[in-house]
């Protein structure tokens, strides 16, 4: 049996689902464990980090730093496998002595002590996050990750090995035709986060003409989202609307042209290969991304959009105004081309060998 761990809803985790989907497919039951928060407060989570730099029981208080229950006490089988896909998951199941640890497979869908630039940040969860990658994440017996610098990193700050499988979506579009629509339709969708200049994405498109449009559908951080609401709704070419997190909108997404991603930071967004990503290559997308950015690096590969060397209102006015229909119709071509083999399936086999199934 395949036992898969992850924190909250497992419908919230797309790239864990399709894992499940996996081991499934391979004839491997699975059985889902849910971790959740508990209730503890801010006061106790203070005490819990001055504990764990005291090195005082270090196991036991990254349990309560991160918070965590469920309910693994009467948990005693042997011989299944481990998924996590989670770090802060780890120290539990360590704690438990039927857990071996070279049954346990970890995904990482990032690099935790540079999820965040923030002092704050780095003096506590950084810290932490490295404890656990030293001291836990280097017993267990596979690790994945989802981008090649990703996978450098852990091997240039830890010397620890692990396999790139990649946020690929289940399918991709059959049919490929031109668009003769006057309008050209750029679209952006995930968290409003400002670290992915969606302040300035919506500035650029203010300049700009109003058969260029962009449509931003945001999740997260509703303050921001209703400032940038107030900035830019007087702009028709600017839409601006507020999803759940996770929700599934891709019959939305197939009515536009391209997309913008443009992370410049954290580490981690800037080097990450987001499953939206994808996703916008399998919707047959021209896509225009930072250049030397992991996504710029397979951009430039796959011929299929524009990258930029630094972001700057202006330069992103003159790209967009300059395209033409068929130089977008061209781009979205080639996201059709290679969006047939980028698949999640395509990685069974490998997959496969990494869990040794």
């Amino acid at each position: 049996m395949i036992i898969i761990h992850t924190i909250g809803n497992i419908k919230n985790e797309p790239r864990t689902l399709q894992f499940k989907s996996f081991f499934e497919f391979n004839k491997h039951a699975t059985l889902i464990i849910e971790y959740q928060y508990k209730s503890n407060k801010k006061i106790k989570k203070i005490i819990y980090f001055v504990l764990f730099f005291l090195k005082i029981s270090k196991q036991k208080q990254l349990i309560r730093i991160f918070d965590l229950e469920c309910d693994l006490k009467n948990y005693n089988q042997s011989g299944d496998k481990h998924f996590v896909d989670d770090l802060r998951i780890l120290p539990v199941l360590f704690q438990n002595p039927s857990i071996q640890s070279n049954s346990i497979y970890v995904d990482l869908n990032e690099y935790h002590p540079k999820q965040n630039t923030g002092l704050k940040f780095y003096v506590s969860y950084g810290k932490l996050y490295k404890y656990i990658l030293n001291n836990y994440l280097c017993n267990v017996n596979q690790i994945l990750t989802v981008s090649e610098s990703h996978q450098e990193i852990l091997w240039q700050k830890h010397k620890l090995q692990s396999s790139v499988i990649l946020s690929l979506p289940n399918s991709s579009r059959q049919t490929f035709s031109d668009s003769n629509d006057p309008f050209t339709r750029f679209v952006y969708y995930g968290l409003a986060n400002k670290s992915r200049n969606l302040d300035k994405i919506c500035k650029t498109f203010s300049k700009l003409k109003e058969n260029y449009t962009i449509d931003l559908y945001l999740s997260g951080d509703l303050k921001y989202i209703s400032k940038l609401k107030r900035k830019f709704s007087k702009y028709s070419n600017i839409k601006i609307a507020k999803i759940k997190t996770g929700e599934d909108i891709d019959g939305i997404l197939i009515n536009y042209d391209a997309a913008i991603l443009l992370y410049s930071k954290p580490w981690n967004a800037f080097n990450a290969l987001p499953n939206k990503f994808f996703k916008f290559i399998s919707m047959s997308y021209m896509l225009i991304v930072l250049e030397e950015s992991e996504m710029g690096n397979k951009v430039e590969s796959y011929k299929n959009g524009i990258t930029i060397n630094k972001f700057q209102i202006m330069t992103l006015k003159k790209i967009v105004e300059n395209l033409n229909k068929s130089d977008v119709n061209n781009f979205r071509y080639k996201s059709f081309l290679v969006g047939k083999n980028l698949v999640f399936k395509n990685q069974y086999i490998l997959l496969r060998k990494i869990f040794d199934l």
